[in-house]
């Protein structure tokens, strides 16, 4: 599904929809459709994004309005610790939060979806505590990666839960659990070597 721009850009251009109906050859009450509505990309309704992009003089690109975003947001967990001294070895056994949680949350994006979690607020707040801070001092807005990882599928394609993928592994349940619920940064990910041992292939 899709939602298209049409509306955005015939104002831009200073034309009516019922112009661009008539200059499209598309009804007007299949533009005002198209302007209010997601749509699924079939042979005719792309053949009608073509049309509208042509009278528009724009690109196919253009006409197509771009997916909403989560918000999420980095944590100056590194930044904050290294002004004040404390390694992040020492921030984990100062705060009891497993080292390999802190440095997970120290070069991920977090989806704003995950600091409400009961699990990421505690964690968070004994790491905050050992900094000297609140938890909201940490947060600086960030943009999700793209890459998703498929622990759940993986696991159960061999057999195991994702509980039993944290005995195997030896990593935090908490940690796996976040890997598995939203997108990563592979190349900060000290962990993933660890995992894709046990699953093989582990990128969607």
């Amino acid at each position: 599904m899709v939602t298209l721009r049409i509306q955005e850009l015939a104002e831009a251009k200073g034309i009516t929809l019922e112009q661009l109906s008539e200059d499209c050859c598309i009804s007007v009450e299949k533009l005002q459709k198209y302007a209010s509505e997601s749509i699924e990309i079939q042979e005719e309704t792309a053949a009608d994004i073509q049309a509208m992009a042509t009278q528009l003089n724009v690109t196919v690109f253009e006409v197509l309005k771009p997916v909403d975003h989560p918000v999420a947001f980095k944590l100056k967990i590194q930044e904050i610790a290294y002004k004040k001294g404390i390694t992040l070895e020492e921030l984990s056994e100062k705060s009891g939060v497993h080292f390999a949680i802190i440095l997970f949350y120290s070069t991920q994006a977090i989806a704003k979806a995950q600091f409400e979690k009961k699990e990421f607020q505690e964690s968070l707040s004994r790491i905050s505590q050992v900094l000297g801070g609140r938890s909201e001092d940490l947060k600086v807005s960030a943009e999700l990666p793209l890459t998703s990882l498929r622990l759940k599928e993986g696991a159960q394609e061999k057999g195991i839960t994702l509980k039993q993928l944290s005995e195997i592994t030896q990593v935090p349940y908490e940690l796996i659990e976040l890997m598995d619920n939203q997108p990563i940064n592979i190349s900060m990910l000290s962990l993933d070597s660890v995992i894709c041992q046990i699953l093989g292939s582990c990128v969607k």
